[in-house]
């Protein structure tokens, strides 16, 4: 069976089939054309790249169209928002695997770590009495 093709414009394209049969025999089948349409029309994918672009979320959590707003921009004497930035918190989980990927390449320094899968668990703390 034959994957369907990717066209990047247009989307996913959808097989439409033809069926050709014989005049003189109904029951046996002659041939078969495959025609393409896209799934997406020229306004659909417009639309979607427009609605993607506008829910675009910056590494602080808010979509670019409202951080690039001029209604938060601090020098603008008509804003409409200020922003804050409070303290930053702690991730532990994340400040437990530096350490583990550390001590690993310290014990190994030659070892290929590219392919390393690393995961944190939780657990509870053990009552060492």
């Amino acid at each position: 069976m034959e994957a369907p093709e990717l066209n990047l414009r247009w989307g996913w394209l959808r097989a439409v089939h033809a069926w050709l049969w014989r005049a003189v025999n109904p029951d046996r089948l002659l041939g078969s054309v495959t025609e393409r349409e896209p799934e997406w029309s020229r306004s659909d994918v417009e639309s979607l790249i427009a609605f993607m672009q506008s829910k675009r979320v910056g590494s602080h959590g808010f979509p670019m169209d409202v951080a690039t707003s001029p209604l938060g921009d601090p020098s603008n004497p008509e804003r409409e928002w200020e922003w804050h930035v409070p303290l930053p918190s702690m991730d532990y989980p994340s400040q437990e695997l530096a350490k583990a990927r550390k001590k690993y390449s310290d014990a190994y320094p030659d070892a290929d770590t590219s392919a390393l899968l690393w995961r944190v668990e939780k657990r509870p703390i053990r009552d060492e009495t």
